[in-house]
């Protein structure tokens, strides 16, 4: 994702706004451990204090993902070549060298039976090895044409629309999943036209200041969005059957209101901290390595053995395992960053000057 940097009032330049980083932070640790929770549920059978307690947990942390994206919308995606190239050779790196690993460890092979799985390695992006990455990616190619879009909206139109957008691709969904019926995306907000929602959000809210209210206040309301659907899910669960969750979703309301919630509490904390700057740089990267297909089996069931655990030991688990994941994967980025950041910075810049020539020629 691009680096968050904005003017603080009262200093000169920019800088990048520590709330925010802390934010991206505390977002890829919830994803993490909502990853965990999944791959927990995958590998036996839970019933019980395990499965309930997961449950709560994901229901917290379901928000992970949209905020993601409300950050980007907040600060607007600068889809300069250059940027897109970085991340490109990041994911591209991550791709192999996960795959690489996996022959060694066992979890990939190379035959002409699983030919198309590897070829997923090769064009990960394309192919969608990670779903985010590639709608992210999307975003980013759209992002211009958004950014002016919403530059010529007047407020009254901008909010018609949000509502709209709210009503066709959030509240609608979630009467669906009420319903247990299906909804005009049917993607659970995996799909593009959630992140250009959430990104549209983002830009509504910078771009008129609002939200104002009580930091508490904001962090409380989440709380309590994420209570209402962890209480919900276990309704429908008696309504529906047992063992199946209809609101842990993107595309949900409660979703959508504990995503913005928690956006607003953190927008209005303001501090700075060159440590938690440092550490949420290029913080997609922990996502990029402990989900890669090859890796994901081997950290979760053979190094951290989560399924070995219950009780409060599995509360635990759910809290610890992230943490060190984070922090494993955040030092195999920094080298990563120190052998190969100089030669993607230059072939990324000379790519950009070699677009911007071609453009001009046009």
């Amino acid at each position: 994702m691009e680096n968050i940097k904005t003017n603080i009032s009262g200093q000169t330049g920019f800088v990048r706004q520590s709330n925010f980083e802390l934010l991206r932070i505390l977002c890829m640790l919830m994803l993490t451990a909502g990853h965990l929770i999944y791959y927990f549920g995958s590998a036996v059978e839970t019933t019980g204090f395990e499965a309930n307690i997961g449950h709560l947990i994901k229901s917290f942390t379901i928000v992970s993902v949209n905020c993601f994206i409300l950050i980007s919308g907040y600060f607007g995606i600068r889809s300069r070549t250059s940027k897109v190239l970085k991340l490109c050779f990041m994911v591209w790196f991550y791709s192999i060298a996960g795959f690489v690993i996996g022959l060694f460890a066992g979890t990939a092979v190379i035959s002409k039976a699983y030919i198309i799985d590897d070829l997923r390695y090769i064009f990960p992006i394309t192919v969608r090895t990670w779903w985010f990455i590639t709608m992210y990616l999307a975003l980013t190619l759209l992002s211009p044409w958004l950014n002016k879009f919403t530059e010529f909206l007047s407020q009254k139109s901008f909010t018609m629309l949000l509502i709209a957008l709210f009503a066709m691709f959030c509240l609608l969904p979630t009467v669906c999943k009420l319903l247990s019926a299906r909804s005009m995306t049917d993607d659970n907000g995996y799909g593009i036209v959630n992140f250009i929602f959430l990104y549209f959000v983002g830009r509504y809210i910078r771009k008129y200041d609002v939200f104002h209210s009580g930091k508490l206040r904001y962090l409380l309301l989440y709380c309590a969005s994420s209570a209402v659907l962890f209480f919900a899910d276990m309704i429908l669960s008696k309504v529906y059957g047992a063992g199946k969750v209809y609101f842990l979703s993107y595309d949900t309301v409660f979703c959508f209101v504990g995503s913005v919630m928690l956006f607003l509490f953190f927008k209005n904390i303001r501090f700075t901290s060159k440590a938690v700057n440092y550490i949420g740089k290029n913080v997609l990267s922990v996502y990029l390595i402990y989900m890669h297909p090859a890796l994901t089996g081997l950290i979760f069931y053979k190094i951290f053995d989560i399924y070995r655990f219950r009780g409060a030991l599995f509360v635990a688990e759910c809290f610890v395992v992230p943490v060190i994941i984070f922090v494993f994967c955040r030092l195999i980025e920094l080298l990563r960053s120190a052998v190969f950041g100089k030669f993607e910075k230059i072939m990324s810049e000379e790519a950009e000057a070699t677009v911007s020539n071609l453009l001009k020629r046009f």
